[in-house]
């Protein structure tokens, strides 16, 4: 399927010390295709009904379902990506999404996202972007506040709990407000990446795809995946309704770059 643009080129200039980045976890049939270790000009796609989160120093940000994105640019000061959604087409909409955390910043940093009809001014914050009618994109903010700029230079600032979404009947993006907050402590689950810069690749799959696993007592995902933890002994469940339950305990090797269960 074609994908449609979500974010534009040339948002950023100067030279800045690069900003690794690495892939924390990785759901769907893919995962052993997804390199660890994404740069500037990089690119990573999402399996259908599958997902990849990546994870710098300015926070973390996960592609779901088929969508796309491309790191324009991930330096200390300045980070910038271009996303497209697969099988949208003019009133058929998809189900991929992009979602952001990003962490607080410093005063010489900055982080800003470009759609087709408007730019995001970012300080630190969650929000998801979904492909809307009409090419459009759809954007809804989870915590903290984004400030859109729109290409007529228009302004608006869509707080935790809003949406903002194209209406085809007036031919212009409203905000709407759907009630969905959450709390910075909630969704900062991701480890630091120079704690992940230490860990190892786990990699989880079953004979019947799509079973339910807990790691160290945390729901992380379905089968398959792959998820970076730290060197040690890990308990597992993996449970999917019609199949036995396993529960087991493996130990990642601190020598070995990868672990399979």
């Amino acid at each position: 399927m074609p994908l449609s643009p979500a974010f534009g080129r040339g948002l950023y200039r100067g030279d800045f010390q690069a900003l690794p980045t690495l892939v924390y976890q990785v759901q769907g049939d893919d995962i052993r295709n997804v390199k660890s270790r994404f740069s500037r000009g990089d690119a990573v796609r999402s399996a259908q009904g599958g997902s990849v989160t990546l994870v710098n120093d300015r926070g973390y940000v996960e592609v779901c379902n088929g969508s796309r994105l491309d790191i324009v640019r991930a330096t200390e000061g300045r980070v910038g990506y271009r996303a497209a959604f697969a099988d949208v087409n003019n009133q058929l909409v998809s189900r991929g999404s992009v979602i952001f955390f990003v962490a607080k910043k410093k005063q010489s940093e900055r982080f800003a996202v470009r759609t087709p009809d408007y730019t995001l001014e970012v300080v630190g914050t969650c929000f998801t972007l979904r492909p809307d009618v009409g090419g459009h994109v759809a954007l809804s903010v989870k915590e903290g506040a984004v400030r859109t700029v729109f290409s007529e230079g228009d302004f608006r600032t869509i707080y935790a709990g809003q949406n903002l979404a194209y209406d085809l009947n007036a031919n212009r993006y409203i905000i709407r407000t759907d009630g969905t907050i959450v709390d910075r402590k909630d969704v900062d689950i991701v480890p630091d990446i120079k704690k992940l810069r230490t860990y190892h690749r786990l990699c989880a799959t079953t004979l019947a795809p799509g079973a339910e696993v807990t790691l160290d007592g945390r729901y992380i995902g379905t089968t398959p995946l792959a998820i970076l933890q730290p060197a040690g002994a890990h308990t597992i469940r993996a449970e999917k309704p019609g199949y036995a339950t396993l529960d087991t305990t493996v130990s990642i090797d601190s020598l070995a770059e990868e672990s399979t269960l």
